[in-house]
């Protein structure tokens, strides 16, 4: 995360710099994906978190019988959260992955 800040800031200073000239759509557009790619790791790993640390509590015969209406709710979570790591490749570039237009809508649901 501290090196994808640190391109977030160079891409901003080299959109902002005046010698940019006819790169400036390409920069901008640069800086918009590492902007997104930010946004969703930073969803992922919240998502991550509480999915690991609700799944064994939320599966429980007992929660589910005395909390449906919650248990019907993570079971919508776990599938969202099913979908997204089944789209994880081990060679999948992450500028590629982040790219796919289900990743963020699936992310959203699933926070």
């Amino acid at each position: 995360m501290s090196r994808l800040e640190e391109h977030r800031l160079i891409a901003m200073t080299i959109r902002s710099s005046p010698d940019v000239g006819p790169l400036s759509e390409e920069a901008q557009a640069w800086e918009s994906k590492l902007i997104l790619v930010q946004e969703i790791l930073e969803i992922w790993i919240r998502v991550q978190a509480n999915f690991l640390y609700l799944e064994p509590v939320m599966r429980s015969e007992d929660i589910m019988a005395t909390l449906p209406a919650e248990a019907t709710e993570f079971e919508q979570v776990h599938v969202a959260w099913s979908t997204l790591v089944s789209l994880l490749t081990p060679r999948k570039p992450l500028m590629e992955l982040t790219q796919q237009e289900e990743i963020l809508p699936l992310l959203q649901t699933a926070d």
